[in-house]
């Protein structure tokens, strides 16, 4: 099997980016302390707005606890994207958790938000 320049670059843009934000590897961590390396290193957790009350996934006090939560998925183990925002340099962020509870959550992925992200971040999930 033949490894191209692109496929090395890519693998290795994906593995570096935790850990140019928290210093170290981030996968699989438990989500508060990710998200408190995050909060040390200049992120916010982004407040994000509600058009109800009605977010299942916000049941129980869950988004009281992580106001950030943008989305969770239906079925099975959950898995959520949670909202940062870095003002010094406008820069968003989204990690993605799976798990049941809160404090037991771990981080399978962190990147730049996608358009579902950013529509959640701007407080229009409904859109196209």
């Amino acid at each position: 099997m033949k490894i191209s320049a692109v496929m090395l670059f890519a693998a290795f843009a994906v593995w570096a980016l935790p850990g140019a934000v928290m210093g170290k590897e981030s996968h699989r961590r438990n989500y508060d302390t990710v998200r408190r390396d995050l909060i040390k290193s200049g992120y916010q957790v982004l407040k994000v707005r509600r058009l109800d009350n009605d977010d299942y996934y916000c049941s129980e006090g869950f988004c009281g606890i992580y106001p950030e939560t943008l989305y969770c998925s239906l079925a099975g183990l959950h898995y959520c994207n949670m909202g940062f925002y870095r003002p010094a340099d406008r820069k968003y962020l989204v990690v993605t958790t799976l798990g049941e509870v809160e404090f037991k959550m771990t981080v399978v992925k962190i990147g730049e938000p996608n358009d579902e992200d950013m529509r959640h971040i701007l407080g229009r999930p409904g859109e196209p």
